[in-house]
């Protein structure tokens, strides 16, 4: 089941680099950060067992292999085999994209 089912473990952002004090409250701790964060990818078509990208030396900003959101997009429409730049169209009938991304060929 798992060789067609894409697993995927993501959160919305990461947390600041470094601790830093938290309104309202008069404690120590990490913000949100949207600047770098991580993802799992497992199943699929997914090649497992590699590390794609890394950050600066206080992970706070990409030093190698950024992912843009529309990348990640493709790549998840790409590993069960739907096409990323398929375009469905509104109740006017304009045709949109569901991706404006390119696929991550890296990670198959």
């Amino acid at each position: 089941m798992l060789s067609e089912t894409l697993v995927i473990w993501m959160g919305e952002f990461g947390h600041t680099p470094k601790l830093e004090y938290v309104a309202p409250h008069p404690t120590i701790g990490r913000n949100h950060w949207g600047n770098v964060f991580s993802i799992a990818l497992a199943g699929a078509s997914v090649r497992g067992g590699q590390v794609l990208g890394s950050s600066d030396k206080d992970g706070a900003y990409t030093k190698d292999f950024a992912v843009e959101p529309g990348d990640l997009l493709a790549t998840l429409y790409h590993s069960p085999g739907i096409d990323p730049q398929s375009e469905i169209r509104d109740p006017l009938n304009r045709p949109h994209p569901i991706s404006r991304g390119r696929v991550l060929e890296r990670v198959f």
